[in-house]
């Protein structure tokens, strides 16, 4: 199971991971930037697929045990197969031999102070509207929409079921 975290600062969480079978369980910080949540859901995949769960935070990996800088090094490389952040690049900079652990770490924490101000300042993550959809099932989600379609609901009545204002439901008008 993969959760998004709300209303938790990226400096204290990027994320997290419980991997007891059967269900385990990946939480991914809703707060990051796109590629720092690539990032981490990658990193904590791997975790889970190691049977060992853990807390992403910040710092951690820089110089991290054996098992953090192995989740960070396939997270970096899965990662980069997406759209690709500048730490990622630097942490593929670091597995290559190309510069230093002393260099990869001022570079991450400098890259992690500029997210962070960045994620404050822009309110990074998925629209209201997106995050309703993402906190509910499936099976009640499309008989509200459908409902809407077939006029049964009014626009308020989907915006009160959903849990966000009418203002926030893309395309409300069709």
């Amino acid at each position: 199971m993969v959760f998004v975290m709300r209303g938790v600062d990226v400096a204290n969480c990027r994320g997290f991971s419980v991997p007891d079978l059967p269900r385990p369980v990946v939480a991914v910080n809703g707060q990051d930037a796109p590629t720092g949540g690539t990032f981490t859901l990658m990193h904590e995949l791997v975790q889970v697929a190691l049977r060992q769960g853990g807390i992403c935070t910040p710092l951690v990996g820089i110089g991290g045990t054996p098992t953090e800088v192995f989740c960070n090094a396939v997270a970096a490389q899965a990662a980069s197969t997406f759209r690709t952040s500048r730490e990622v690049i630097w942490r593929r900079l670091l597995t290559l031999g190309r510069i230093s652990q002393s260099v990869y770490r001022e570079t991450r924490a400098e890259l992690h102070a500029s997210a962070v101000a960045k994620a404050r300042s822009t309110g990074h993550g998925p629209p209201p509207a997106v995050l309703a959809v993402s906190d509910l099932d499936r099976p009640l989600v499309r008989p509200v929409v459908e409902g809407y379609h077939q006029e049964i609901l009014t626009g308020s009545d989907v915006a009160d079921y959903l849990g966000v204002r009418w203002k926030h439901i893309p395309q409300q008008k069709k």
